[in-house]
């Protein structure tokens, strides 16, 4: 898959199953094990939302994405890091901004200084449109920012736009194309 290539959802429908199907085996390839068998191991996404509805909708739509990817949810940025710090090296960080403990930013910056984790995909997950927030998380190192949009089917449609990009090689947007929405 070229790392630069970002796909729109305009294919046939016959086509966008195949292609949907490739994201899904890349994901899959994320989350083999790094040991001598190459056994396999369930790809996981860790979400810090504080936001329990938006965490429920979160899990709801990845299991309808792929019911292979699991979703380790925490509460706040502080659990979130706590919860790293005990060993979860998730495949792709979803971090909302505004939470209690540590904000999004702080674990942001925390994710990108940690030895361990700075080469983990981190997609910034928020309501918020502030070119503030934006520029800053941009320039703190996260890959992609998506906005939260405002239904079901189009947050299925954006988290599958989110795993469209290689992330295996820590593929990152430029600044214009930064921002996932659907109202962008």
């Amino acid at each position: 898959m070229n790392a630069k290539r970002n796909y729109e959802l305009s294919y046939k429908h016959g086509d966008l199953l195949v292609f949907f199907a490739s994201l899904i085996e890349k994901l899959r390839e994320l989350g083999k094990a790094k040991n001598k068998t190459g056994s396999f191991q369930p790809v996981s996404i860790l979400l810090a939302d504080d936001d329990e509805d938006d965490r429920d909708l979160f899990e709801e739509a990845i299991s309808r994405i792929d019911p292979v990817i699991t979703v380790e949810t925490a509460e706040n940025g502080t659990e979130l890091v706590a919860m790293m710090k005990k060993g979860k090296q998730p495949a792709i960080v979803f971090l909302d901004l505004n939470m209690p403990g540590k904000t999004g930013k702080e674990c942001l910056e925390l994710i990108r200084r940690h030895k361990d984790w700075k080469k983990i995909p981190v997609i910034i997950y928020s309501t918020s449109a502030n070119k503030k927030d934006i520029q800053d998380t941009y320039s703190g190192g996260a890959n992609l920012y998506l906005l939260k949009p405002t239904t079901f089917p189009e947050l299925i449609e954006l988290i599958r736009k989110a795993f469209s990009f290689d992330w295996e090689q820590q593929y990152r947007l430029p600044q214009h194309d930064f921002v996932l929405s659907n109202s962008i």
